[in-house]
């Protein structure tokens, strides 16, 4: 319901996070810290507060109008269910 467009973003770190140094390997500053950089892909900002907020608000807004919608197609059930017992009786008093 609530679309966010993507914002790429590329971090930069002095060394890769997900790397783990193999333990026969000594580490020194020179090559443990080599420059590491991420593109992040397919994520929005995150959500300030009064985003945030409105979509609080909207929960609610929205179940109102479901719950509006399912009475009023419960009630246009029972209307066609009405006119097909009548067109039944009516097709039956043809057919005698």
């Amino acid at each position: 319901m609530w679309f966010r467009p993507e914002v790429v973003r590329t971090g930069r770190g002095g060394g890769d996070p997900r790397k783990t140094a193999a333990p026969d390997v000594v580490l020194s500053p020179r090559s443990s810290f080599e420059a590491w950089k991420e593109t992040v892909q397919q994520r929005s900002l995150p959500w300030n507060d009064a985003a945030r907020d409105a979509a609080h608000e909207m929960r609610p807004a929205l179940v109102d109008i479901v719950l509006r919608k399912a009475e009023e197609m419960a009630e246009l059930n029972e209307q066609l269910m009405r006119s097909n017992k009548e067109l039944e009786a009516f097709s039956y008093s043809l057919g005698r």
